[in-house]
Order: C-alpha cells, then sequence, then structure tokens
C-alpha cells in the first residue's frame, strides 16, 4: 500500500501522515467541493523531461549496438575459425 511513499526499517510513519494528509484533503473536498483538485492541472501531472527521455533512448539504442555488435563478431569469429 503507498509503495510511492518511502518505508525504512518497518517505519510506517511517513506513510501514515501521508494516507492522513489524503483522508484530510478528501473531508474537505467533500464539505467544501471548491478545494477539489482539478485533474488537468499541468501541475498535478508527472512530466518527464526532454533529458530523460534522450537519455532512455541512448541507452536502448546502444544496448541494442552492443548486442548486435557482439552477434555480429560471434559470427564472424566461429566462420574464420574452420577457415584457417
Amino acid at each position: 500500500m503507498l509503495a510511492h511513499v518511502p518505508c525504512k526499517k518497518f517505519d510506517y510513519f511517513p506513510k501514515a501522515v501521508y494516507l492522513s494528509l489524503m483522508i484530510r484533503k478528501l473531508l474537505e473536498a467533500v464539505k467544501d467541493p471548491t478545494k477539489q483538485d482539478d485533474k488537468d492541472y499541468y501541475g498535478n501531472k508527472r512530466l518527464e523531461c526532454a533529458g530523460k527521455l534522450i537519455g532512455l533512448l541512448f541507452e536502448d539504442k546502444f544496448k541494442t549496438f552492443n548486442s548486435d555488435l557482439k552477434k555480429q563478431i560471434d559470427k564472424d569469429l566461429t566462420r574464420n575459425k574452420f577457415n584457417l
């Protein structure tokens, strides 16, 4: 439960604080509907920055390149091994 809230050495206090904060917001929203969060507000969204996305893309392509290079080298070495 609440996997995004860290729990170190079975100290559940941060999770309890977060859960109580969410319950408090829920009760305030029931009492006063104007206090509800807007789902479409960009401040409530998780956005990935361009640098991080490019880094992930580079990592993926670099791993693919390395595996293809290894396969090609293995193929060339086994082919030349028997042609000596």
